[in-house]
């Protein structure tokens, strides 16, 4: 028998990669339907980021292998307000995952050696241009 899926909001601390690749950190939250990620007040006042919810229902997780587990699992979030790429520390991964699933969402996972997602391109203005390429 399954358990009951909590319809609570899963919320974690994340890094932050945004826009004119500013660092920081954020909030990523989910929920049925909902993947929402939101810059801290710091960055978003020195970096002008703000929220973005995710387009569609597929998710693409990134874990690249030659970067340091802190920042080893990469979340792009795209939306209408631009991108943010989120990065989930070493121990919170398999929550996120869970999390993500559980919400309804189709996780589908990249290995890689340091590709995390995203082109530096794509983070250079507000405007978010097509995504990469994500098939593999």
């Amino acid at each position: 028998m399954n358990a009951p899926v909590d319809p609570r909001p899963a919320s974690f601390r994340v890094g932050l990669i945004g826009p004119r690749s500013w660092r920081g950190g954020g909030q990523l939250t989910i929920a049925p339907g909902s993947l929402v990620c939101s810059p801290g007040r710091l960055m978003a006042g020195v970096s002008k980021a703000h929220q973005v919810k995710h387009n569609g229902s597929r998710v693409d997780v990134y874990v690249a292998r030659l970067v340091p587990p802190w920042f080893d699992l990469a979340i792009p979030i795209r939306g209408d307000g631009g991108t943010l790429v989120a990065t989930v520390w070493l121990l919170a991964r398999r929550k996120v995952r869970r999390a993500l699933r559980e919400a309804g969402f189709d996780v589908v996972e990249h290995i890689t050696w340091i590709d995390r997602g995203f082109r530096w391109a794509e983070m250079k203005s507000d405007s978010s241009p097509n995504p990469p390429n994500t098939a593999t």
